[in-house]
């Protein structure tokens, strides 16, 4: 359940949310059929059902994540073979670390569940969108967060959603 000082932060994330909506709709309208098209728009389906999850409950769940690159992995399989599944684990396995890194520089401020859905979004793109993503779904975060302090709806202490950011960023720079 959203707490009480969540409910003033809940219109502007639905916002976000309905971004990610719209961007998937249109990947849906403009889609080539291509692996990276498809891997985009389950991506992005997971990745909203995750910011979904995470406004409301404050966490993202396993269920989600785990099937999530197992359902990678076959799409890769069908749609690849397996030429291009070493890059996509590295991209996992590189993401994941590189996460990891900012939860430990953070004090535990960023969830394990940000953390696995930072992997997978890693492993379904390859590495090379790994540190735009991360460095725009922070700058977006921390420009809420400000907008949030600056307007008072929320004071230092509150806690912030961070999928939907990555979600954006995902869809900003893929679109």
């Amino acid at each position: 359940m959203i707490r009480a000082i969540e409910r003033k932060i809940a219109l502007p994330m639905v916002l976000i949310l309905i971004i990610g909506l719209g961007t998937e709709v249109r990947l849906f309208f403009t889609a080539d059929g291509s692996l990276k098209a498809i891997l985009m728009a389950v991506l992005l389906v997971i990745q909203l059902i995750a910011a979904i999850s995470d406004l409301s409950t404050g966490l993202i769940p396993l269920w989600l994540v785990f099937p999530a690159f197992v359902l990678g992995m076959l799409i890769i399989l069908i749609f690849d073979g397996n030429s291009s599944m070493l890059g996509h684990i590295l991209g996992g396995v590189l993401s994941f670390f590189i996460f990891a890194f900012f939860m430990v520089l953070t004090r535990g401020q960023i969830g394990g569940g940000d953390l696995l859905l930072f992997a997978l979004t890693g492993f379904f793109l390859g590495f090379s969108m790994i540190p735009g993503i991360l460095f725009l779904s922070i700058i977006l975060s921390g420009m809420f967060s400000v907008f949030l302090i600056v307007f008072k709806k929320t004071g230092l202490k509150t806690e912030i959603p961070f999928a939907p950011f990555i979600l954006l960023a995902t869809a900003i720079l893929n679109f």
